[in-house]
């Protein structure tokens, strides 16, 4: 055995190691749409609070231009009872209840403004603009079918007013564009915010997938240093013997044989590089018996306890010959192989999980 042979040995190791270390990926975190629009925060509250009490200031301009204005004081505590609604710091979509609340809020608003607003001044709607801008942030929060729901009431309810007020197409088309303007302008910041989303998710789920792939390499790194330790620690004494140039014996190039077989056994067939295999392998190879192991396992690492206790019993007792160990892949009705050709008869046997005899006649696998 050389010291290349060491070597190439510890590079099949870790590539094999690597190879099987597993990578599950977690599934990436949902992203919490609501805080990435901003709806769900309390600066979002304060400033949609805001926004009614502009709605005050203007009741209270225009309180004597009204027939009714206390109406507008019942629509403004509406207003703000769906600012402090359309803000929950929940995710998307908005909870039920809260939903239904401000997808009625611009109905509620024409139902109390409409009847006493003059067509002559349309710029005087702004309860129902108010209502129909938060329905339309309610869009954005998740709800788009409840959000046109309560639009598609509300833009009815400015066509009855139309009518009943002989309002002309003008006056008409500036209120009821109050209305669909907020919320188109929902449905579009909807479809922003999506695609931003989406890209988020992309963005986690790459983080992801590179925090599995660092995981398994780190892994990888560390199986392979504990084998090449392992190696080493076999290896090392021979392997200064020859660095130092001295001769071998007879017995320590059996030994350094012996060792080379073991290393080749925990590349190819490391499930079956375990005890009591190992030791029934070198029985048998100091006997000068070719001892070959082959994993086409599809990385099984290990076998149970009977299989390894029955493929060594198999072993043990041959002096010459040849003997091949094989693990099967998967979805056989046997787990491994053993072929024996020993004082010139050959058998052949495969072993279920257990270690029994699945079946035992002549080599056909």
């Amino acid at each position: 055995m050389t010291a290349g042979t060491t070597a190439g040995a510890a590079a099949t190791t870790a590539t094999a190691v690597a190879g099987s270390t597993p990578a599950t990926a977690r599934t990436p975190e949902p992203v919490n749409a609501a805080r990435v629009s901003g709806l769900g925060s309390r600066v979002a509250r304060w400033a949609l609070l805001y926004v009614a009490a502009t709605g005050a200031a203007q009741t209270l301009l225009l309180w004597d231009t009204f027939a009714r204005p206390w109406l507008l004081v019942v629509a403004l505590g509406a207003t703000a009872a769906a600012s402090v609604l359309l803000s929950l710091p929940a995710d998307d979509p908005l909870p039920l209840a809260a939903t239904v609340a401000v997808a009625a809020l611009p109905v509620v608003n024409a139902v109390l403004l409409l009847p006493q607003l003059d067509p002559a001044h349309p710029e005087r709607a702004w309860a129902f603009a108010i209502g129909c801008y938060f329905g339309g942030l309610l869009e954005v929060r998740g709800r788009p079918v409840a959000a046109w729901c309560g639009g598609v009431v509300a833009l009815a309810l400015v066509l009855v007013w139309a009518h009943r007020h002989h309002a002309t197409g003008e006056q008409t088309a500036a209120v009821a564009g109050l209305a669909l303007g907020a919320y188109l302008v929902g449905a579009l910041w909807r479809r922003m915010l999506n695609r931003h989303v989406a890209t988020i998710r992309a963005h986690r789920g790459e983080e992801v997938r590179a925090a599995v792939e660092e995981a398994a390499t780190r892994a990888a790194v560390a199986a392979s240093s504990a084998e090449l330790r392992t190696i080493g620690a076999e290896a090392q004494s021979l392997l200064e013997r020859i660095g130092a140039g001295g001769v071998l014996d007879d017995r320590e190039r059996a030994d350094a044989r012996l060792l080379e077989a073991r290393l080749r056994d925990r590349i190819r067939a490391r499930a079956l590089a375990q005890e009591p295999v190992v030791g029934a392998c070198d029985r048998a190879r100091r006997h000068g018996t070719d001892v070959l192991l082959l994993d086409d396992g599809a990385g099984v690492r290990t076998l149970p306890a009977p299989v390894l206790q029955r493929i060594a019993g198999l072993i043990a007792p041959v002096t010459d010959g040849r003997v091949t160990v094989r693990v099967l892949p998967p979805g056989r009705d046997a787990l491994v192989t053993v072929l024996v050709d020993h004082a010139g008869r050959v058998s052949a046997e495969a072993l279920s999980a257990t270690g029994t005899i699945v079946r035992s006649a002549d080599p056909q696998f």
